[in-house]
């Protein structure tokens, strides 16, 4: 573009030139200054004559006055034609070859610009599958979005119907647990019903036992001797009749302290026995039973040794207390000849705890752990042979535990037997 005006500029200049020359009669020169105003000199006076602003010119131009004839003017004028055709060529020519360099340009843009384009479709066809694909990936995993949402809704429902089958179940765990414990309930008290059975039959057992045998006996020692004192009163002498007298109140005592311990036993089996605790001295108790025993201490030659507090009160039942000593004290004299028997009273805590003691037979460790066992118990023969049933130890244990109370023993066989019971110190709060 800035040839484009330069060459024109320069063309303007020439027909400017020309003009001038060609219809002008004045002698002088014509000074073209570049960026200056164009001035016109006379030749003679050298003065300037006016000053006229035309253009701008890179050269100054002088103008001899030789040129001022007019055929050398038509010269000047046709070669300066021929030139402005040159220029006028090879502006056009340069214009050409411009304007094929700016088609050639723009094929080679058209082209860069159509490789692009087609980079870009190819591009824009990546793109396009890869959205397809995208889209295909992205359909797919709305599908298998919406599987997994079934099949959580179908976890859900299977969760719901897991917890209503497990709460069902644990109402039924919990059902057949109240049921077991029924069961188990009712298990424990057939058992204990079935123990009362046992007891109850070994109970009877031993009731028609102690009649058939422990009544029976003694009835026969009364019945025998007293048939031989009426028959031969006359004839035997008076220490003979006094003998048999003797054996008759003997066997009549056993039969009532058999009858006695009979019916006390019979009555704590029928729940008739009356419990009526009271605050009583135990030293008046132990003192009343040895004296009903002392015959026979005397006539076994047994040393009674008793370590008792000056007053012992306990609260209990005294009538259930006295027999558990009565029959203790009888047990010690029966199984003891010779020996000794000891008595000890000491406090433990809220209770008494009591303790008789001889140095008799003892009792057989086998033995020993039934000897409170109505269903195992059985009666040994004392040093005398005395007989016995074997409710009188049934009969302790049943009432010291009745007055809250514990009964124990303790036996070396061919040493001697030791028998502890506790008794309440003081009525409970």
């Amino acid at each position: 573009m800035i040839l484009f005006f330069i060459k024109t500029y320069y063309i303007s200049l020439i027909i400017t030139y020309l003009t001038g020359l060609l219809g002008s009669d004045h002698t002088g020169f014509i000074i073209f200054i570049p960026d200056i105003s164009l001035c016109k000199f006379n030749l003679m006076h050298t003065t300037a004559i006016y000053t006229e602003a035309i253009f701008s010119l890179s050269d100054t131009i002088l103008v001899p006055p030789f040129l001022h004839s007019s055929g050398l003017r038509f010269i000047i004028a046709v070669i300066i034609i021929l030139v402005i055709s040159l220029v006028f060529y090879v502006w056009t020519k340069s214009i050409l070859k411009q304007k094929t360099s700016l088609e050639r340009m723009v094929k080679e843009r058209i082209l860069e610009i159509e490789e692009k384009n087609k980079q870009l479709l190819e591009q824009t066809k990546v793109l396009n599958e890869t959205n397809t694909l995208l889209e295909e990936r992205q359909q797919h995993i709305a599908e298998q979005t919406e599987k997994l949402m079934a099949q959580k809704k179908e976890q859900e429902d299977l969760n719901e119907q897991l917890n209503e089958t497990n709460t069902l179940l644990e109402e039924r765990q919990q059902l057949i647990e109240e049921q077991a414990e029924q069961l188990q309930a009712q298990a424990e008290y057939l058992e204990e019903v079935n123990q009362n059975l046992i007891t109850l039959n070994a109970t009877k057992d031993k009731f028609f036992s102690i009649i058939a045998h422990d009544l029976k006996n003694p009835f026969t020692s009364i019945l025998g001797f007293s048939e031989m004192l009426l028959s031969n009163y006359e004839k035997l002498a008076d220490e003979k009749r006094r003998q048999y007298i003797e054996i008759i109140f003997n066997s009549a005592m056993n039969v009532y302290k058999l009858l006695e311990n009979l019916l006390e036993w019979a009555r704590t089996q029928t729940g008739t026995i009356s419990f009526e605790p009271e605050l009583f001295d135990m030293n008046s108790l132990f003192g009343n039973n040895l004296e009903l025993i002392q015959d026979k201490i005397l006539e076994k030659n047994i040393l009674i040794e008793k370590n008792l507090p000056d007053k012992v009160e306990a609260y209990a039942d005294k009538n259930m207390i006295n027999t558990v000593i009565r029959n203790l004290l009888t047990n010690a004299v029966k199984f003891t000849e010779k020996g000794k028997i000891s008595i000890s009273v000491k406090p433990q805590g809220n209770f008494w705890e009591c303790s008789i003691s001889d140095t008799g037979t003892g009792i057989p460790q086998q033995k020993l752990q039934t000897i409170f066992s109505v269903e195992k118990s059985k009666s040994s023969p004392g040093t005398r042979g005395e007989t016995g049933t074997g409710l009188g130890l049934i009969l302790c244990k049943e009432f010291v535990e009745k007055n809250g109370g514990e009964i124990r023993a303790e036996s070396t066989e061919g040493q001697g037997s030791t028998f502890y019971f506790t008794v309440p110190a003081k009525k409970e709060a």
